[in-house]
Formats: structure tokens, sequence, C-alpha cells
């Protein structure tokens, strides 16, 4: 069978480990080499009948999100992955400048053309880049599909419209007139003689 022949196998697989639900899309995909019929764009179409390829060992794609993500699931999809005895070597690695990469996880493929699911702790990165160290059918790296996907957010707390929420210690605080003093001050008066009582002002006739 020649590099062009390709057995597909759709049987479902998950994109991500459980809980981690939300598919991130790329804004960009950049590929180190590519054939002019199987470009990078290839890998984040959903088609498992479509692929990115370029030949020779250490060809990757890089996936730019945008801006940095919490990264919880990524899924691989092989060309041919099984199909005589064909295995992908590869590499995962992740950035938050597009400059440098630090390793996530690198591993082989299993042999099947479905997702496959890579096993590593969550990340926040805005760049993936998936390297391929070629197979054991020639040195080509050629992917169906590279899924990225991350946890959905939490719900926000409901907040009645027009109540303000606030830390306890922002809260003001009661005020008590035990004396009448405080009052007195706030509206610029002298506070009330101890043991006098307050005399109001009375206005003469014709003042």
């Amino acid at each position: 069978m020649t590099d062009g022949d390709q057995v597909i196998d759709q049987k479902p697989s998950s994109l991500a480990a459980p809980g981690c639900t939300v598919r991130l899309t790329p804004a960009s995909l950049v590929a180190s080499v590519a054939q002019a019929e199987n470009p990078a764009a290839n890998v984040a179409d959903g088609n498992l009948a479509t692929r990115w390829s370029g030949r020779g060992k250490g060809a990757y794609v890089t996936a730019d999100l945008g801006t940095t993500q919490s990264i919880c699931g990524i899924s691989l999809g092989w060309y041919n992955g099984g199909v005589d005895g064909r295995i992908y070597d590869y590499a995962l690695s992740t950035s938050t400048d597009g400059r440098n990469f630090s390793p996530l996880v690198s591993g082989k493929s299993l042999p099947s053309t479905s997702l496959q699911p890579a096993e590593f702790q969550p990340v926040n990165a805005r760049y993936v880049r998936l390297t391929v160290n070629g197979n054991t059918v020639n040195d080509y790296a050629s992917v169906t599909e590279l899924q990225i996907a991350g946890s959905a957010a939490p719900a926000s707390p409901f907040v009645h419209p027009g109540i303000l929420v606030s830390k306890e210690g922002d809260l003001p605080r009661p005020r008590a007139y035990p004396d009448g003093h405080e009052l007195a001050r706030e509206h610029g008066r002298d506070p009330p003689h101890p043991g006098r009582p307050s005399q109001r002002l009375r206005r003469r006739p014709g003042a």
C-alpha cells in the first residue's frame, strides 16, 4: 500500500478527559513543511478524511489559539494509523509567546485512525506544537486532526439586579447616636452640653 492510500476508522473517540469539553479553535496554523494538497489547515477542519502532510523527521505544525487558554485535552488523528503496522513517533509542546516551547507529552500513536487523546496535566498556553519524528513506514508527518480542548467556564453566581455585593470589610458600619453628639457634629453644630437641655432658637415676631 502506498502513502497515498488511506483507510479511515470512523469509530467515535472522546475529545479529551471528562469535564474537558470546550473545543478551542486555532486562530491560525503554521507548518514547518507541507504538501500543497495537504496543508496545515486540514488538522483543524474536523474531517478525518483530510490531512496535513510534510516530509522529514522533525516536521511540525503549530496551532495559535489567539490568546492564552487553559488547555486540558488534546486529541490526535493519524493518517493510516495502524495500517501496514504504521506507528507515528510524536511530541507535543506548548508556549505562551510562540518562541519558547516547553515539552508537554511525547509518545507513539496507537494502531488506529480514530482520534487518540493524549494524557497530560492541564496547562496554560497560547501555542500548541505537534512535532512528528516520522513513522514506521516512512519519514512523513501525516496528521488528520489536532483537536485542542479547554474546560467549561464555571457558572457565575447570581446577583440580584441593583444589589451591590461587596466584601465584609467594605460594608459601611451602622452609626449610633447615643447622646446626639455625632449627629450634631455632622450638621455643623456644637454638641449639647452635658446636664443642660438643648435649646431651640425661636424666631421673634417680625424678625
